[in-house]
């Protein structure tokens, strides 16, 4: 549904969505407005914890994007922006799953606070340029990665990351 979603608002195309970005922009709202709208739409609420990791996810791409694009136009992001979206979201959503992992690891062997904070500093640098590679990988020539792209990085990424970092 995240990939959906982000090729319809390239294409200006899933007309529920641009009705209510459209509304939101209409008045004053905070980034956390911004990022509950568009969330909501990429990921429907009443799901599980799968569901619930993936709209954290997209909330934090989302929110390190405008950080970091304060201008953006979220219904006209030029196509580096989208890719640049969609491997946010992928590196958020493999975070989570490895950290979820490796954190009790971290606890079972008692490693100290200050120690966890720095390999999770490295492994998100390494995650990051994992999925930065293989997203450059898929992207030459298309103008959209499908799901099975997707998933094949999101695969490839938490296994390369456990085969470096895990036990």
């Amino acid at each position: 549904r995240t990939l959906s979603l982000l090729n319809a608002i390239e294409a200006q195309s899933q007309s529920d969505f641009k009705e209510a970005f459209t509304n939101l922009l209409s008045s004053e709202h905070s980034l956390e407005d911004v990022v509950s709208v568009i969330v909501n739409q990429v990921i429907k609420t009443g799901g599980g914890a799968e569901e619930d990791a993936c709209r954290e996810s997209m909330a934090e791409a989302l929110s390190e994007m405008l950080q970091d694009k304060p201008d953006a136009e979220l219904m006209n992001l030029p196509e580096t922006d989208l890719w640049w979206l969609m491997e946010l979201f992928i590196v958020k959503v493999i975070l989570r799953q490895v950290l979820f992992d490796i954190g009790q690891v971290f606890e079972r062997d008692g490693i100290a606070p200050e120690d966890r904070v720095d390999k999770i500093d490295e492994i998100e640098s390494f995650v990051r340029s994992v999925v930065s590679s293989q997203m450059q990988t898929v992207r030459s020539g298309r103008p959209c990665a499908s799901q099975k792209d997707v998933c094949t990085i999101i695969s490839r990424a938490i296994q390369f990351t456990f085969e470096v970092f895990g036990r």
